[in-house]
């Protein structure tokens, strides 16, 4: 199994599909899954329990190329499985709280992300990612204040100041979401190596207009300061 694994990573590496396709549905059936199977036709956790041996990394990696084959279900019963067999590795609950939240299992995502929070309260992944499990479900007032946690977390985190700018905007404040979707720039040019790309001039068109003003800048710089000087 564990040859065929490091096979099908190197047929991904080298960008040959198909074989790596036929590979991926060999271990997984071994794994006695299905590949194909609808999703939520697939029983949590695995039927065949011949590969005792396989590490954890496996699992993660196995899950990993599930998904990215957009079999969800099967990285959904390989994570639970990975993470029966570890049930304190955080890295394995957010995969899984993710993998929730692609099937639209919202309430066990919830949980998940919770109980990986439990075990590292400062995990920035999963303060994140809970915020944007919260914008997605349209709770927008709990999103922002996961949102305002990243950025204490993390003040210099342009990323945090886009997401609360995103939330601020659903909860109709457009001044102060103005004001840290400016914030989120001005980081982010600040940075040797920016986080965010933005490709998308429509969106800041709308939400900005043509132009800024230098006293908009300014307060923009405000913002930042009122959280770095949070951190200090």
């Amino acid at each position: 199994m564990t040859e065929k694994i490091m096979t099908l990573l190197f047929l991904l590496e080298m960008q040959r599909q198909e074989e790596a396709k036929a590979l991926y549905g060999q271990v997984i059936e071994e794994l006695g899954l299905k590949i194909g199977a609808p999703v939520g036709s697939i029983a949590p956790g695995l039927p065949n329990q011949k590969h005792e041996d396989l590490s954890f990394r496996q699992y993660f990696t196995l899950a990993n190329v599930a998904s990215y084959f957009k079999e969800d279900g099967v990285a959904e019963a390989l994570l639970e499985e990975c993470y029966n067999r570890w049930p304190e590795d955080v890295g394995c609950m957010i995969e899984l709280a993710y993998i929730y939240k692609k099937l639209g299992k919202y309430s066990k995502s919830e949980l998940m992300y919770r109980v990986a929070l439990s075990y590292e309260n400062d995990n920035e992944v999963a303060v994140r990612e809970l915020g944007l499990l919260y914008l997605e479900t349209e709770r927008p007032l709990e999103a922002l204040c996961w949102f305002h946690r990243l950025l204490r977390l993390c003040p210099v985190n342009p990323l945090a100041y886009f997401l609360a700018s995103e939330a601020l905007e659903r909860l109709g404040k457009k001044e102060r979401s103005r004001k840290y979707l400016l914030s989120s720039i001005v980081m982010n040019n600040a940075l040797k190596e920016p986080v965010l790309h933005f490709t998308n001039n429509d969106l800041f068109i709308h939400r900005l207009g043509e132009s800024v003003s230098t006293v908009e800048l300014l307060e923009s710089r405000d913002v930042i300061e009122e959280w770095l000087g949070g951190n200090r």
